[in-house]
């Protein structure tokens, strides 16, 4: 029975060795932000309890489904590798996905600082195309994971994601390949595919492509980020209804709402069913994640 862990947003913050110039973009909105809104609710602290939790529960996978860092900055992708690899588990059994904070200027873009330094954890056992995106990860028996890429450059307002025709188009083929015939098809992106919280903003702009995809061939879970918040939804797949799960962030302190809490979650799988559905949240007073009661409706 594979256990799955859902971690996303780490929102990791870096500055050392920073050329201030590199801030003098739509990075200096994103700064503000977290000088005026953030500053100090993602302490590194949190992600080290958080690792550390995680392997205390022995998944079979991690899924991390984007935002790993704030402003796409080198020593922050420096330091999102150095968090994952106290995860102690080989990179084939970690599935990494970028977010919008992962894409946060053209610069980033262009240089590719997501995957060079993540790159480890970019390599699927099938990837139909020249990117690292859509993967397939098969290296859990009776599990495959597709990993889609949301992540574009947008405007400093907007935190909008592409999934792209050839993407999903790929994904189409990956998801009905022969091998995921008697597996747990287990899709991760960072942009939910809408539901609620889901502004013109923060939309996923291709997200119809990505139903009608859906409804064609299937999944049997579809995970996401971005909101910061865990909400359940679902969509209409070929033998019913395709679970989507989207998780908080596993480690914003969220001052105002204990709810919205540094969190994870945990999935249980047995043959294509989804069996279980647990969640972890931090406890500042005790400095550690411990079991939270998982939300009867969406939050």
């Amino acid at each position: 029975m594979p256990l799955v862990a859902h971690i996303t947003d780490l929102h990791l913050l870096s500055l050392k060795g920073v050329n201030p110039l590199e801030l003098l973009n739509k990075r200096l909105t994103g700064a503000a932000n977290l000088l005026f809104n953030r500053g100090g609710q993602f302490p590194l602290e949190v992600a080290h309890a958080l690792v550390q939790d995680i392997r205390s529960q022995e998944p079979d996978h991690v899924v991390v489904s984007g935002d790993v860092s704030n402003l796409s900055l080198d020593p922050e992708f420096a330091l999102v590798s150095e968090v994952l690899d106290g995860l102690g588990m080989p990179p084939s059994r970690v599935t990494v996905v970028p977010g919008n904070h992962d894409c946060y200027t053209r610069s980033a873009a262009r240089k590719e600082a997501f995957s060079a330094a993540l790159g480890r954890y970019l390599r699927g056992d099938i990837q139909p195309g020249p990117g690292h995106f859509p993967q397939l990860k098969l290296d859990v028996d009776g599990l495959a994971v597709l990993a889609l890429s949301s992540a574009r450059v947008s405007a400093p307002i907007l935190a909008v994601g592409t999934l792209g025709s050839r993407q999903l188009r790929q994904a189409e083929e990956l998801l009905l390949h022969p091998a995921c015939a008697d597996r747990f098809r287990l899709v991760v992106l960072h942009h939910p595919p809408g539901g609620p919280h889901v502004t013109w903003g923060k939309r996923l702009t291709d997200a119809g492509a990505l139903k009608q995809m859906l409804r064609r061939v299937g999944a049997e879970l579809v995970v996401h980020g971005h909101l910061h918040r865990f909400i359940r939804n679902s969509l209409p797949g070929p033998l019913g209804e395709i679970p989507v799960q989207g998780c908080a962030s596993s480690t914003w302190l969220s001052p105002s709402d204990t709810e919205r809490r540094a969190q994870y979650l945990l999935y249980e799988v047995e043959g294509r069913d989804l069996v279980g559905l647990r969640r972890r949240r931090f406890d500042p007073a005790e400095g550690a994640f411990l079991p939270a009661p998982v939300p009867e409706l969406a939050a």
